[in-house]
């Protein structure tokens, strides 16, 4: 058996590369994209310019990223961290990792 102490890097949004923001953005408009859903809205036409909005305004999807504290890897794809909250603010972050979860603030 080999032992291997490995260091795993997760990046805020703002310290992603060019292209690895670009990743981010578009696999991330791609999931709000999916859980959009037409009777969250009061009518169709909110609906309508909702969608568009995120097919068009990079902008509402970084703002989204940001207002989430999402954590990436090196190459712009999200990696599985959750965030435990009490009293609005996070006291317990954990990142699992190929079967493993790691603890951190």
């Amino acid at each position: 058996m080999v032992n291997l102490n490995v260091n795993i890097q997760l990046y805020s949004f703002d310290e992603l590369s060019d292209q690895a923001k670009k990743t981010a953005i578009e696999e991330h408009r791609e999931f709000m994209l999916d859980v959009a859903h037409y009777n969250l809205f009061e009518d169709e036409d909110d609906f309508i310019f909702y969608y568009e909005s995120l097919l068009t305004n990079d902008s509402l999807i970084i703002e989204n990223i940001k207002c989430n504290d999402y954590l990436f890897f090196k190459d712009g794809s999200l990696a599985n961290v959750t965030c435990y909250m009490r009293n609005d603010k996070c006291y317990k972050k954990e990142f699992c990792f190929m079967g493993d979860t790691y603890e951190f603030l």
